[in-house]
């Protein structure tokens, strides 16, 4: 299984409110990819911040769609079970040999968090404006 940490992004209401007047289906589709980016955003930063010589922690941090309500996409950033270390180097040990914290998640989630209006924003704009041109590439075909 899979360790978990405790950020979650949700789909802002009033957006999901006029996507939902106009095509339900695409609006929980767009939700969920737009979710899944912001959360891809932290996991990106958390990657560019470790400072360990070993390239397992960078790819054993990762991106994952939860289970969860149409009406509440939720996306986690999580680490595969091998870099259980991960949290000795995010938080460090005070036992034996001490550790000093390194943090390198906590600034990539406060990061997104502190400009999460615009990465929203963003987001949303870039997976609507790709799920459009699929769209005209479809319709072009027919």
């Amino acid at each position: 299984m899979a360790n978990l940490i405790g950020v979650s992004v949700v789909g802002d209401k009033e957006v999901m409110e006029i996507l939902n007047s106009i095509a339900p289906r695409e609006a929980r589709n767009l939700a969920r990819s737009t979710i899944h980016g912001i959360a891809s955003k932290i996991t990106k930063g958390a990657k560019s911040r470790v400072k360990v010589d070993s390239g397992a922690l960078k790819k054993g941090i990762y991106t994952k769609r939860d289970k969860s309500p149409p009406d509440r996409p939720v996306s986690t950033v999580r680490f595969r079970d091998d870099v259980y270390y991960w949290r000795f180097i995010e938080h460090g040990t005070n036992r034996g040999n001490s550790l000093d914290a390194r943090p390198f998640l906590k600034p990539a989630k406060q990061e997104v968090m502190a400009n999460l209006n615009t990465i929203l924003r963003e987001e949303f704009q870039k997976k609507l404006t790709a799920r459009l041109n699929r769209v005209l590439k479809s319709q072009a075909k027919n």
